[in-house]
């Protein structure tokens, strides 16, 4: 989701984020794509339909813990899933496991002057780690077998890694003592987030000097041993047939249906909307999607039990 002064710059730098606004072909406000088009499809089909189904709505997802779900699952189970995240209206089986993470460097406070600062600096130290994780990251996207396996699904390769926050030091006349990124990466499905945390941390030139927290891990979808693979694909891909939807491709975001298919259930996710609106200014999704949408919805509920 993104913040209010991102989301006060929609098109033309007009509108309330918090106001839903339709102009042309499009609903646009704040979470319009991800993920309120499609939760406002699923509750009007349930209006409209009598057949058995059941749906949960949750709002700490890997900004938090994931924590709705996790207790859900302690308490309720289902062998079949439909989660609804931005896929343009395809069933989607497949995406990358979620890692985050805190790196805090320390280092020794002087004044700027000392020759000293260039190694001892805490700011300097981070600066070092992150150029070394990005370039592992983008060699990962080449190929290179550190950071991803050639077994990985359709085009889900390399190291989606993104340093969100970076704070540390005072001033520019003092070295700095103390800083701190805080990070995200989403894996490839064959290579653990924490294995994937792991190697990212082995990158710190002076281990001592660096601590790596980990935040929200969560799998991969489908979330199977390697050697079940073949088989959960198979299954999501029957799901989707009798379902009736198109297949898409393997997609590069996360969504709580890994969790889903950790607890046992074939799940695949389907929705309106593009990933690329999400978290965006003017964000929108097109109004023939949410209407396709929702008669799909309504369509699984009303005769296809899930």
């Amino acid at each position: 989701m993104c913040t209010w002064t991102q989301c006060r710059r929609t098109r033309g730098g007009q509108g309330d984020p918090l106001a839903l606004r339709v102009e042309d072909d499009r609903a646009i406000g704040l979470g319009a794509c991800d993920i309120k088009g499609a939760a406002a499809a699923l509750l009007a089909a349930a209006a409209v339909t009598d057949g058995p189904g059941a749906l949960l709505f949750s709002s700490d997802e890997e900004a938090g813990q994931s924590r709705c779900i996790r207790d859900f699952l302690g308490r309720r189970r289902f062998a079949e899933v439909l989660v609804a995240e931005p896929t343009r209206c395809e069933a989607i089986a497949e995406h990358r496991g979620i890692a985050s993470a805190t790196a805090t460097f320390s280092g020794i406070g002087g004044h700027a002057s000392a020759a000293r600062a260039l190694s001892d600096s805490a700011v300097h130290a981070a600066v070092r780690w992150a150029s070394a994780a990005l370039a592992a990251a983008s060699d990962s996207e080449h190929g290179s077998e550190d950071m991803s396996d050639r077994a990985s699904a359709g085009r889900l390769r390399g190291l989606r890694l993104n340093l969100g926050r970076i704070e540390g030091g005072q001033k520019p006349n003092m070295i700095a003592a103390e800083a701190m990124i805080r990070f995200g990466v989403r894996p490839p499905p064959d290579l653990p987030p924490a294995q994937a945390l792991a190697r990212l941390a082995a990158l710190a030139a002076e281990p001592s000097r660096a601590t790596f927290t980990p935040g929200f891990l969560a799998p991969p979808l489908p979330a199977r041993p390697p050697g079940s693979l073949a088989a959960a694909r198979a299954a999501a891909a029957a799901l989707a047939g009798r379902l009736g939807l198109t297949m898409g491709a393997p997609v590069d975001f996360w969504t709580e249906a890994a969790l889903f298919s950790e607890a046992g259930a074939n799940v695949l996710v389907y929705g309106p909307g593009d990933i690329a609106q999400a978290h965006t200014a003017g964000e929108h999704v097109a109004l023939a999607e949410l209407a396709r949408a929702a008669a799909t919805y309504g369509r699984l509920l009303g005769g296809a039990p899930l």
